[in-house]
């Protein structure tokens, strides 16, 4: 595998797992008030911790190849040393370290700490579309509805937490199979 192939992977991932996992929490969080069986929502949560988790992983991979590599080595040092090192370094952090907590059991098995993290994950791009949406309404003098691409992101973000629910919903039930045949 190429190192292309692999960012072209890891890309896929963020735009289509990553970005919305905030919404997904979200999502199996308004829903486990209306479930009543807690071991539901609790394995759909795991569900997306172990996603951030492997994702963070990948990311890290990521780095090092990418830092094993003469091709953008200046580029990345005066990222990390420029006038905006804070952001970069609250990035890099936010988007590898912090997902690794959720090892941490009494850090991973809270809910709020969980979805807290998922936004942190994001915080570049949603930064970055926060100061475009401004950008365009002080320029344009109006207001804007939402890009289609927010729109997508948290569409995925619902239909993922949906599917996590149901794979938690599923869990539970081969358990009890288990339990009862075993």
């Amino acid at each position: 595998m190429t190192m292309e192939s692999y960012y072209r992977i890891l890309e896929l991932i963020n735009n289509n797992l990553i970005k919305g996992a905030f919404i997904s929490l979200l999502v199996i969080l308004v829903s486990s008030l209306a479930i009543k069986n807690k071991g539901i929502t609790h394995s759909a949560y795991g569900t997306i911790k172990w996603m951030m988790i492997c994702y963070a992983v990948l990311v890290i991979i990521q780095m090092v190849m990418l830092l094993s590599s003469n091709d953008n080595l200046s580029g990345q040092w005066q990222r990390a040393t420029g006038p905006y090192w804070f952001a970069y370094w609250f990035m890099v952090l936010s988007g590898t370290v912090f997902p690794l907590l959720l090892l941490v059991k009494k850090i991973g098995n809270k809910v709020y700490l969980l979805l807290l993290i998922s936004v942190l994950m994001n915080a570049g791009w949603l930064f970055d579309d926060i100061i475009i949406r401004v950008t365009d309404m002080h320029r344009d003098h109006t207001t804007h509805l939402p890009y289609t691409g927010e729109l997508i992101i948290a569409l995925q973000g619902a239909i993922i937490g949906g599917i996590a629910i149901v794979l938690g919903s599923m869990s539970l039930r081969i358990k009890r199979l288990r339990a009862e045949n075993g």
